[in-house]
């Protein structure tokens, strides 16, 4: 809970810092406050740890505008490996809500996420899955390299409840935004 609260704080801050910067006329990077009016698509390698298990993947996640500030996400991912003997999979189906500001060249972000994640565990022939309620948030940055691509870094914790217990898995990816013209 109190992770949860100081993202929230962290996504509040990040606003009004993004407010400071536009009433001050702040031009930041090649994605401007404009961007936010913008529908955005990432893909990239992400990898995920899922109790002592580090499993790779890939993760798909696209934005809406909302308003000024706010874009609302959807986001899809998965990463597989094995430990211990026993093959993992873990599916993730998530949407939320991000805020973003200008630093310089960079765009810094914030965002909030809640859904499902589905996982499957194989030892042998024996095989066992679960779909559980799961949520979290995480920050990152963009480094526009053009008008529609830029390169992302992103961290992201989800905490997921089944049976009986809570797993925290943290997760790491790099990718390409691309934003799409108006």
């Amino acid at each position: 809970m109190k992770r949860l609260a100081l993202l929230v704080l962290a996504l509040n801050l990040l606003s009004h810092s993004n407010a400071y910067a536009a009433s001050k006329g702040s031009k930041g990077s090649r994605w401007t406050k404009e961007r936010r009016e913008h529908k955005e698509l990432y893909a990239g390698f992400s990898h995920a740890h899922s109790g002592s298990a580090g499993l790779n993947g890939w993760q798909v996640s696209g934005a809406l505008p909302f308003d000024e500030k706010y874009q609302l996400l959807a986001d899809v991912a998965h990463h597989s490996g094995s430990y211990a003997g026993a093959d993992l999979g873990q599916t993730a189906f998530l949407a939320g809500v991000a805020t973003s500001a200008d630093f310089h060249v960079f765009r810094p972000f914030v965002r909030i996420l809640a859904g499902a994640v589905h996982t499957t565990t194989t030892v042998g022939t024996i095989s066992a899955s679960g779909t559980h309620v799961a949520f979290g948030g995480g920050v990152g940055a963009t480094y526009p390299f053009s008008d529609a691509l830029g390169v992302r870094g992103q961290i992201d914790l989800l905490l997921s409840h089944g049976n009986g217990s809570w797993d925290t898995s943290p997760r790491f990816g790099i990718g390409i935004a691309y934003r799409f013209k108006k």
